[in-house]
C-alpha cells in the first residue's frame, strides 16, 4: 500500500479518520470544511463511490480518501450495495425489521456485491504513522467490528468518537447498542449524546406528534471523562473543546474552558492560533443564538466570552459587520 500524505504542515490539524465515508465530510464536522485546520482521511469499501469523493475534493489538499474497510481482522469479505447505495453493507438486511421491513422496504434491495479489502485499523495506524485525533464510523452494521480492530487507538489515542448505533436488528446480526457502550465504556468513554430528537422509524403514516415511530437507530457521540481532558497538552485539549463545540456540547466546552484556566493559570492555553480562533468563532456564534433567549444567559455568555478571550462581544451592529463572522 502506498503510504498516504502526511497532512500536517506548519501547524497541528485536527485529524479524523472516516470509516464508511459515503457522501463526504460528515455534517458534524461541517463548520470546518473549508479550513486548513482539518484532515480526513476518509475510507469506504465501494471503489466506486471512492472514485466520486476523489472528484468531489480534487481540489481540497486536506482530504484523502482510499477504498478500503476496517474491521477486527484483515481479510476481504463481500459487500451488499443496496438500492440506497448509502445503506450498503456488509451484513443483509432484515427485511422483516421495523426500518427495511416498514419505514425503507424499497431501500433494502440488495442490487449487487462486490469484494473489499478489510484491515485493522491499529494495523493501518501503525504502518502509516498516522492517528487520529477524532473517529467517526458510519458503516452500515459493521461499526462494532471497526471498534475491535482500533483497540490500541481507542485507547492510547483518541478524544472523541462519533459512531452508528443500533437498537434493532436492522441488518441481520448486527452488534447493537449495548455492544458498542459495554465496549466503549470498558475504555473509559462516556456516552455525551445520540443523533435523536423523538422521530423514529415511522410505521404508518399516522404520525400527529412531533415523536413518533421505533428507535431503530442513530448516531452517538462518545467522549473522555473530565480528568482526562484537563490532563491533556494544550493543543489536544483545544482540539477537544472544538469537538464539543461542534456536537452539541457547548455547556460543557464552556465548562471545561474555564476549569482548565482556573487550573494552569501559568499555561499559555490561547496561544495556538488557528485553534483558539477556531473556539472563538464557535464561542461567538453560540453566543449569539442565546440572545432571544428569556433570562440572563445571553449576557453571562457576553461576561465569559470577555473573560476568556480578553476582548469584548461585538454587540448588535458589529456582530454583522465582522467579516470574521459574517463572510459573505
Amino acid at each position: 500500500m502506498t503510504k498516504p500524505t502526511t497532512l500536517n504542515e506548519n501547524f497541528e490539524k485536527i485529524i479524523v479518520i472516516d470509516v464508511g465515508a459515503r457522501f463526504g465530510i460528515h455534517p458534524s464536522w461541517s463548520a470546518l470544511k473549508n479550513s486548513n485546520l482539518l484532515a480526513t482521511y476518509a475510507f469506504d469499501p465501494d471503489v466506486n463511490e471512492v472514485k466520486r469523493l476523489k472528484e468531489k475534493y480534487k481540489n481540497n489538499d486536506n482530504y484523502q480518501v482510499y477504498p478500503l474497510a476496517f474491521g477486527r481482522s484483515t481479510g476481504t469479505k463481500s459487500i451488499n450495495l443496496l438500492a440506497h447505495k448509502g445503506q450498503s453493507s456488509f451484513l443483509q438486511p432484515n427485511l422483516k425489521g421495523a426500518w427495511f421491513g416498514v419505514t425503507r422496504q424499497s431501500d433494502g434491495v440488495v442490487e449487487s456485491a462486490t469484494e473489499a479489502e478489510i484491515r485493522r485499523m491499529d494495523d493501518w495506524c501503525s504502518e502509516t504513522g498516522i492517528y487520529p485525533d477524532f473517529l467517526k464510523i458510519d458503516t452500515e452494521g459493521y461499526d462494532y467490528l471497526v471498534l475491535e480492530g482500533a483497540e490500541f487507538v481507542i485507547k492510547d489515542k483518541l478524544l472523541g468518537i462519533r459512531c452508528e448505533v443500533y437498537f434493532q436488528e436492522t441488518f441481520i446480526g448486527v452488534n447493537q447498542f449495548d455492544d458498542i457502550f459495554s465496549f466503549l465504556k470498558k475504555h473509559k468513554y462516556i456516552l455525551a449524546n445520540l443523533d435523536y430528537d423523538g422521530k423514529g422509524s415511522p410505521q404508518s403514516y399516522f404520525c400527529p406528534k412531533a415523536r413518533f415511530g421505533l428507535l431503530t437507530g442513530s448516531e452517538a457521540v462518545f467522549i473522555r471523562d473530565e480528568d482526562f481532558y484537563m490532563q491533556l497538552n494544550p493543543v489536544k485539549f483545544l482540539k477537544a473543546i472544538i469537538f464539543l463545540f461542534l456536537n452539541n456540547l457547548e455547556d460543557l466546552a464552556l465548562l471545561y474552558i474555564k476549569k482548565r484556566l482556573e487550573l494552569f493559570t501559568s499555561e499559555s492555553l490561547l496561544d495556538n492560533v488557528e485553534l483558539v480562533t477556531t473556539i472563538e468563532k464557535l464561542f461567538l456564534l453560540s453566543v449569539k443564538d442565546l440572545q432571544y433567549q428569556p433570562g440572563s444567559n445571553f449576557d453571562l455568555a457576553k461576561k465569559d466570552f470577555h473573560e476568556i478571550f480578553k476582548k469584548p462581544y461585538p454587540d448588535m451592529h458589529k456582530f454583522y459587520e465582522s467579516d470574521f463572522l459574517n463572510p459573505a
